[in-house]
């Protein structure tokens, strides 16, 4: 808004699929795979899902080294819809389906991270989310060898003959807030 006061800006932080057209929405941002739809969609960044827990969580539960020790400890995990149900690893040359536990849910990955930070159990977040916390060893990472398989976010809009250039400057600041994002900073 600095950059273009001219602009009325109005967010809705719901964590859910919008009718954009239906709803009034210029832009959306989703996570992951694209679906069929008459939508224009254009990445503006990629995260890896990665295992953190606390030092104090794997002093209590010991560091899981496999997938099925991780399923037997508590997880805090972000879920919305049908994302997060599951996530993709890449292990000894193998790409690994791994079906989140549902021991603790939320709709938010700010509210999951702070409830892993609280010790509420192991989380799957954003590399870029936790980076900082890793440095300042408050969270480490778990099961490193399981290489998480990137998701794309992207910026969905309506398809019309021109897009107004509200939607072009807003989304050319996203890729540009993401594509500058310092480890540990949230975009």
């Amino acid at each position: 808004m600095r950059r273009f006061p001219q602009l009325d800006v109005s967010i809705d932080l719901g964590n859910r699929l919008v009718d954009l057209i239906g709803e009034h929405f210029d832009v959306a941002i989703r996570v992951g795979p694209l679906n069929d739809s008459s939508l224009i969609a254009q990445r503006i960044f990629t995260q890896r899902i990665v295992f953190v827990a606390t030092p104090q969580f794997c002093e209590q539960y010991g560091t899981p080294r496999t997938l099925d020790e991780i399923r037997a400890c508590p997880s805090v995990t972000q879920v919305s819809g049908e994302w997060g149900r599951l996530h993709r690893f890449s292990h000894q040359g193998k790409v690994i389906d791994f079906e989140v536990p549902q021991h603790l849910t939320m709709n938010s990955a700010r509210a999951v991270r702070n409830a892993c930070l609280a010790g509420g159990g192991y989380s799957l977040l954003g590399d870029f989310m936790v980076a900082q916390d890793i440095a300042e060893n408050r969270l480490v990472r778990l099961l490193q060898d399981y290489e998480p398989i990137e998701q794309p976010i992207f910026a969905f809009y309506a398809q019309r003959r021109h897009t107004p250039r509200k939607v072009r400057v807003f989304i050319d600041y996203l890729a540009e807030v993401f594509s500058g994002t310092s480890p540990g900073e949230v975009p």
